[in-house]
């Protein structure tokens, strides 16, 4: 007959059973047992008991403040009680709503996993570790829940119930799924955790791992509504990175990526290895030196019997499969890839077009030469999936002897125009379409890209981005340039130059940052710099606009490459009473890293600009470097006025590790700058919340 447990007088706010199926807890901890209690009464004390007994192997007081490291209290090094030398936490503690305690294998997570749900929406995750002296400790997992939070006190996460569930071999991943408003995975691997929000449908109330022939490895939710869904996990996905990651095989290197909306397909620029093919034959009369060069690399590339060749190719999502490719010609090199609309003059249609910039060099004596194709992307003759697709080149411009070489760097589109970054040159073009109209007799042909406006840059264009009638460029050597587009009908249309950085910058990327009505212009360098500028007449320093004004500054640890605009969801509210319009900036870099730069409001900027400051000199910093020092802009000399620093941008990365701090220290560390830890809170989960782009 089993026998009641006695608890003690104080109630139990949850409780769950654990058993040990690995052995990890010594025989001489457990008193002998294999399953376990874990007990999370009113007033933040966590106990493990063991059963059938009710010994107690671990007890641990002011569980709900969160703490990074907790003792047992039940091993003392001389026999007592340990004693936290720190003040004691403020006495409003959430309850422990859900406990779990799990074991899982030992690539996943060495050592039992505890996890808590807290009455405010709160979640901590711990490990439990066992000293050399064989004392039990509670480490806090490096986590960040910032994204399973509620949005305030009227948000249905507190309504609606949770429990945490633990799930085993869904595509190879273990851990655990939180139920609720705002369910999420918390994924462990290699002793990391990493979580992922799934609120595609909404409150999900029940989860289960589901296996069978006709879904292997999948799982099975029910959401608020009463549907049940049977999902599996696409093959080849990671779970264990900060965001979902998909790895596809490409059979190359790719080296630029866009998105075709309206086929809903992924345009990619690669270069893999093909046979030798060979060159066309060069044009006479040119120079010694060139035709040597010229025949030098023909004469290398047959040689080798193998060369590299850049490949323009679609592929579908989902398959991943490739369904058309185009190989450019013989030593031509792919530099830019870009969906494009533009309207055909003909007949005032808009089209959707892939536009693709080439150079051909050959090395300093032979003239770089290039090429701007237009590629109208089209339903297939095919049946299957793969061949659904297909390309035709239905627009050619060849560049040679531009100042600076004909290799188009990069290309957009602006109005129904194209625009096109050609050595030192910001050109403008109308398309007349893939069969221009006729022209009278003895009038030369109407070509199908017809220039309309030009800018010379200083140097060599690299970057170019578009927003209503302004163009940012990037130069190799000469900062940016801020450009402004004029269409007021035939034979006045006008490309000028509004204002310019007059300080010298290696340019990679450019960018507009849009707040509301607030343009801010953005720009990464070479020194791994982001730079803000801000284009305002009014300002003194501007020389009435012509000079663009430094905003700010920001040391990257990462060597980004691109940028990417992307739509913010905020709450703020416009002039018309409508949800403002804010754009941020995604970034990539050599590395792997992706990052976010996001417009913030200036209430939460200068709560957290305070929190910045104070968290410097609060918590303990990695190799006790100071993080403003390391995020100081870096060969930035030459200036007239004083240099731009990053005290306008904020670390994000600093700013998330409030959350891991246990909550007497975000008291402490809120109090001296006059807030409060649930308004910080609320900044963070705000911003975290406006940088889900997809």
């Amino acid at each position: 007959k089993p026998q009641p447990l006695a608890l003690g007088d104080q109630d139990v706010s949850s409780c769950c059973i654990f058993t040990d199926s690995r052995g990890w807890v010594p025989a001489n901890a457990s008193h002998g047992s294999r399953e376990f209690a874990v007990l999370c009464r009113k007033g933040g004390v966590l106990e493990i008991l063991s059963l059938p007994h009710g010994e107690p192997v671990f007890r641990c007081t002011n569980f709900t403040d969160m703490r990074q490291v907790y003792h047992n209290e039940l091993e003392g090094e001389d026999g007592s009680v340990e004693v936290d030398p720190r003040p004691p936490p403020p006495r409003d503690l959430s309850e422990v709503k859900a406990v779990r305690m799990e074991v899982f294998p030992e690539r996943c997570m060495p050592g039992p996993v505890v996890m808590a749900l807290m009455e405010g929406g709160d979640v901590q995750a711990h490990r439990l570790l066992l000293d050399k002296r064989g004392h039990f400790r509670l480490l806090k997992l490096a986590v960040d829940f910032s994204a399973t939070r509620g949005s305030g006190p009227k948000d249905t996460s507190d309504t609606e119930p949770r429990q945490i569930c633990r799930f085993d071999g869904i595509r190879g991943f273990h851990g655990f799924f939180v139920t609720g408003a705002r369910a999420f995975w918390l994924v462990l691997h290699h002793s990391h955790a990493a979580v992922h929000p799934m609120a595609a449908d909404g409150a999900v109330r029940a989860f289960t791992a589901f296996h069978n022939v006709n879904c292997q490895q999948g799982f099975v939710y029910s959401t608020a509504t009463g549907r049940i869904n049977v999902s599996l996990i696409p093959k080849g996905m990671h779970l264990e990175t900060p965001w979902p990651m998909l790895r596809v095989p490409m059979s190359g290197t790719p080296r630029a990526v866009a998105w075709l909306p309206e086929q809903k397909l992924y345009a990619v620029l690669r270069v893999r290895r093909v046979p030798y093919r060979q060159r066309k034959p060069e044009e006479p009369g040119g120079d010694a030196h060139a035709t040597n060069a010229y025949t030098a690399d023909d004469v290398k590339a047959a040689a080798d019997g193998l060369e590299e060749a850049h490949e323009v190719c679609l592929v579908t999502p989902g398959t991943w499969e490739v369904g058309w490719s185009m190989l450019l010609d013989p030593g031509e090199w792919g530099l830019c890839l870009s969906a494009v609309s533009l309207r055909n003059q003909s007949d005032g249609a808009f089209t959707s077009l892939l536009a693709v910039g080439t150079a051909s060099p050959r090395g300093e004596d032979y003239p770089c030469r290039g090429r701007g194709l237009l590629v109208q992307v089209s339903k297939g003759k095919g049946t299957g999936t793969s061949a659904a697709w297909e390309g035709r080149v239905v627009s050619e411009k060849e560049f040679r002897g531009t100042p600076g070489g004909g290799n188009v760097t990069c290309a957009q589109s602006m109005d129904g125009y194209l625009l096109l970054g050609v050595g030192t040159k910001v050109l403008m073009f109308m398309w007349h379409g893939p069969t221009p109209p006729a022209v009278p007799p003895g009038h030369p042909p109407m070509p199908q890209l017809e220039q309309c406006g030009f800018f010379d840059a200083p140097l060599c264009i690299t970057s170019l981005t578009t927003i209503k009638k302004f163009i940012l460029c990037g130069d190799v050597k000469r900062s940016i340039h801020f450009l402004q587009w004029k269409d007021k009908g035939p034979n006045q249309r006008l490309l000028t130059r509004l204002s310019h950085d007059y300080h010298a910058a290696s340019i990679q990327a450019v960018d507009f940052l849009v707040e509301g009505g607030t343009l801010t212009l953005l720009a990464l360098d070479s020194h791994q710099n982001v730079r803000l500028y801000v284009f305002d007449i009014s300002n003194v320093a501007s020389y009435r606009g012509k000079r663009l004004l430094h905003h700010a500054a920001f040391h990257l640890p990462h060597h980004a490459t691109r940028f990417l605009r992307q739509r913010i969801h905020t709450a703020a509210v416009g002039a018309n009473g409508k949800p403002a319009i804010h754009f941020g900036s995604v970034f990539v870099s050599t590395e792997g890293a992706v990052g976010v730069v996001s417009p913030v409001d200036e209430t939460s900027y200068r709560r957290l600009h305070a929190l910045e400051r104070e968290m410097v000199h609060r918590i303990p910093q990695p190799c006790g470097l100071n993080p403003l020092a390391c995020h100081h802009p870096h060969e930035m000399d030459g200036y007239i006025a004083m240099p731009p620093n990053a005290d306008r941008i904020l670390d994000g990365e600093l700013l998330w590790r409030f959350l891991q701090l246990s909550k007497t220290d975000q008291a402490q560390i809120a109090s001296a700058i006059a807030s409060r830890p649930e308004a910080i809170i609320r900044s963070l989960t705000s911003i975290a919340r406006s940088a889900v782009l997809w």
